[in-house]
């Protein structure tokens, strides 16, 4: 004979939605079909355990989608955080004081100008991409920023035999 399609999994279902329960399983002799359905229509105070298991089943979904969507989605923010902090940090680090600047002297040896220099130059001690060639008589430019945000307009202070030959404020058109 055919099944309904039913079978235990309906009948269960039916007698949940009368408050009561369904017990199904073998036994010694075969197997046993017990049903407890209230007579006063009230359901029983304890939840049948597919409540439980289907509550718990919520539970879980939702702390996997915790972990598997906001855990990564603040990770990676908070790692942007650190990243755009470390920037703004090390460029802070690179930036000359128009007040210095203005002081700097011309013809000032270069011993008594490092000092009053940051650490960091404009780009990582390297030449600022765009930035014009240096003078002729110069052995060396180095370049320093203006402000922490922006690579341009930079300060480039230039050295010749050992003294400040030339500093100028310049734009910076990146290529």
């Amino acid at each position: 004979a055919t099944s309904g399609g039913f079978g235990l999994v309906g009948m269960d279902e039916r007698i949940r939605m009368t408050g009561g329960r369904l017990k199904a399983g073998p036994t010694s002799g075969g197997f046993s079909v017990t049903a407890t359905i209230p007579l006063d229509g009230q359901a029983d105070a304890t939840p049948p355990a597919s409540h439980q298991q289907l509550a718990q089943a919520r539970r879980n979904v939702r702390r996997s989608m915790f972990e598997a969507i906001w855990l990564p989605v603040a990770g990676g923010a908070t790692l942007l955080a650190i990243v755009f902090g470390y920037n703004l940090y090390m460029s802070s680090r690179a930036v000359l004081d128009a007040e210095v600047y203005n002081t700097l002297r011309l013809g000032e040896s270069r011993s008594a100008v490092l000092p009053r220099l940051p650490e960091m130059q404009a780009d990582d001690s390297r030449r600022p991409p765009g930035a014009p060639p240096d003078p002729r008589t110069t052995d060396e430019c180095r370049f320093y920023r203006t402000t922490a945000r922006e690579l341009s307009p930079v300060y480039r202070l230039c050295f010749g035999d050992g003294r400040l030959t030339h500093k100028a404020k310049l734009k910076i058109t990146r290529p």
